[in-house]
């Protein structure tokens, strides 16, 4: 099964691709989120061996698809 999810927000700059993923990575101000959500997607994806990617473009959107095996 793969779900896309796409939005035309800032896009994610090429400093914060690579982190993304990391635990407490935020571009948020200090009070306003913890960076924890995109590494919980990913973990909980990868715990079911699936993939998550991404392709974004600043100030055009990001589209992230996640591929998970079917049962």
């Amino acid at each position: 099964m793969t779900i896309t999810v796409s939005d035309q927000g800032s896009g994610i700059s090429d400093s914060d691709k690579s982190r993304i993923f990391e635990p407490f990575f935020t571009t948020k101000e200090v009070g306003s989120g913890t960076g924890l959500g995109m590494w919980q997607v990913q973990s909980l994806i990868a715990e079911v061996k699936g993939d998550i990617s991404f392709e974004t473009a600043v100030d055009v959107g990001t589209t992230f698809t996640v591929v998970l095996p079917a049962e």
